[in-house]
């Protein structure tokens, strides 16, 4: 019997013969581009990553930056960039940067992922950078339940930060240059009247909402140092710091991959 050709069974002899290659979608809402691993069979049930690029950048960035196609395609997972409205995210407490519903589009973006791909159950992970970062909290925040681990890298909530993350606990690692000027540490006024929110207090408010051991003390000043919580429901809150400034990095990005994979023992970091 001939098997019909299926935009899903297309789709998986492309990636087949294709293997990562990426391919941009375009909704209703804005568009996403999505990267398999290279050697994908096209069957196998992938894991997610999800990625916000930073304010002035795109998703077309994301997929081409040096090294982090290699990163997803050894850690095995379906590389996802969605597309910022004019470069910036419409993020709680930040400039304007266009009038989109966030999570309304992240959602869409899944469910649309969905219909095109396998995905692995609870194999959801957040990543984000700067001003995706900011994004990448806010979702993780208030879908946690839904993201088995998230990764914010030089950025956090801008204020008023919110007072809990009822989205219920996930894995969490914060990684954040000691130098940065762009999102310090204690954030900065953006435009006389917009707040980024202050790592620290962040921190503080994961801990308290997913009822951590003890309070996240911040790392001290030396080279990619690292504190660790352990969390409700055997999560772990983790923050490390850098030298550097505002900066991100595919090796991070390997290293939290690599974390994100052996889960149930999260300490492996570094």
């Amino acid at each position: 019997m001939r098997r019909r050709l299926t935009p899903a069974l297309l789709l998986a002899l492309l990636c087949a013969t294709a293997p990562g290659a990426a391919t941009e979608v375009t909704l209703p809402q804005g568009s996403y581009q999505a990267v398999p691993p290279a050697g994908w069979n096209g069957r196998d049930a992938l894991p997610v990553l999800l990625y916000f690029h930073g304010a002035f950048s795109t998703a077309t960035d994301v997929v081409t930056y040096p090294g982090f196609t290699e990163a997803t395609t050894s850690a095995g997972v379906l590389l996802v960039a969605p597309e910022g409205i004019d470069r910036g995210w419409a993020v709680a407490g930040a400039p304007r940067q266009g009038g989109r519903d966030e999570r309304g589009f992240i959602n869409a973006v899944l469910a649309d992922l969905a219909q095109r791909y396998p995905t692995q159950p609870g194999g959801l992970l957040v990543g984000g950078f700067s001003l995706g970062a900011s994004l990448a909290a806010e979702f993780a925040c208030a879908e946690g339940a839904r993201v088995k681990a998230v990764l914010t890298v030089a950025g956090t909530f801008w204020r008023p930060m919110p007072g809990r993350c009822a989205g219920g606990p996930t894995n969490w690692l914060h990684l954040h240059g000691t130098s940065d000027p762009t999102f310090p540490l204690a954030g900065r006024v953006v435009r006389e009247r917009f707040h980024q929110g202050d790592t620290g207090q962040a921190l503080a408010m994961l801990g308290a909402s997913y009822g951590c051991a003890a309070p996240l003390p911040m790392p001290p000043m030396a080279d990619s140092r690292c504190e660790a919580a352990a969390c409700q429901g055997g999560r772990a809150l983790m923050s490390c710091r850098h030298p550097g400034g505002h900066e991100m990095h595919a090796t991070w990005l390997a290293d939290f991959l690599r974390w994100a994979g052996a889960i149930s023992s999260p300490a492996v970091w570094r």
